[in-house]
């Protein structure tokens, strides 16, 4: 009891979730996702799965900012998934990497992927709106295409 007391303490000092303190307080939500060519997997932390006002509204912007995503690209050019996690893992053949999402301070973001390419991570620092722009453009550079404004 004391142990969790001055982990609790140690988290709230530290500006950790209160589930940093105690490892087995909250399971992490882990995500496995098949690389087969280029793809975009936009993320939620699996705190926001829910139906609060703050879990619908960041799901809609994720879906909007997949949606410029899917329409300066192509439908064809990626695969787009979303979901809600913690941790994702890609597996590309032999090769599995891991994605701590969660280490990003709860934020929501994007993996951006493809075979033989080193994989980018993006995180929206001013919440689930800043998704949209930020995700287009950083879909744009790293696939090499070219979106209208």
């Amino acid at each position: 009891m004391v142990r969790y007391a001055i982990a609790m303490v140690v988290s709230v000092l530290a500006g950790l979730p209160s589930a940093a303190a105690c490892p087995g307080a909250a399971k992490a939500v882990v995500r496995q996702v098949e690389l087969q060519g280029p793809m975009v997997v936009a993320f939620l932390p699996s705190s926001l799965q829910g139906s609060s006002a703050d879990a619908s509204s960041a799901l809609r912007y994720a879906t909007k900012a997949l949606g410029r995503v899917k329409s300066c690209l192509g439908p064809q050019a990626a695969a787009y998934r979303l979901v809600y996690a913690d941790r994702i893992v890609v597996r590309d053949g032999e090769r599995e990497e891991t994605f701590e999402v969660a280490e990003g301070g709860h934020l929501p973001g994007a993996l951006l992927l493809s075979p033989d390419t080193n994989a980018r991570i993006v995180y929206a620092g001013g919440g689930p709106q800043a998704l949209v722009p930020l995700l287009r453009q950083a879909a744009s550079d790293f696939f090499g295409a070219t979106c209208p404004s």
